[in-house]
């Protein structure tokens, strides 16, 4: 078996089949060099976004009741399935913390 730089197409009954970079399997994206780099980008924007509502929609700023919305609408959505996708670079654990420290200002 010889290792080579291009990447020949592949065929199932004569139908070519298309190369992907990256696949989401059960929600978690995994690109062709198996980082989770684009799965962080990704739920870090979407757990940016809740943030942002959460701090619009309530007009009381008492920390018990903000602390458990971001335990229930945030925080799973960026604990999920990390078993699968730990990160392990700093710029993608930074990426990771940013959502809860600029919730805390």
């Amino acid at each position: 078996m010889t290792l080579c730089s291009e990447v020949e197409p592949l065929c199932i009954s004569r139908a070519l089949l298309a190369v992907c970079n990256s696949v989401r399997d059960l929600v978690v994206i995994v690109n062709d060099s198996l980082t989770p780099s684009n799965h962080i980008a990704k739920i870090t924007a979407i757990a940016h976004q809740r943030v942002n509502i959460l701090l619009q929609s309530f007009t009381s700023r008492d920390v018990a009741i903000l602390v458990k919305a971001f335990v229930t609408y945030v925080r799973p959505l960026l604990e999920y399935n990390t078993v699968v996708w730990t990160p392990h670079l700093e710029g993608d654990i930074r990426t990771i913390e940013n959502v809860q420290r600029r919730f805390t200002k």
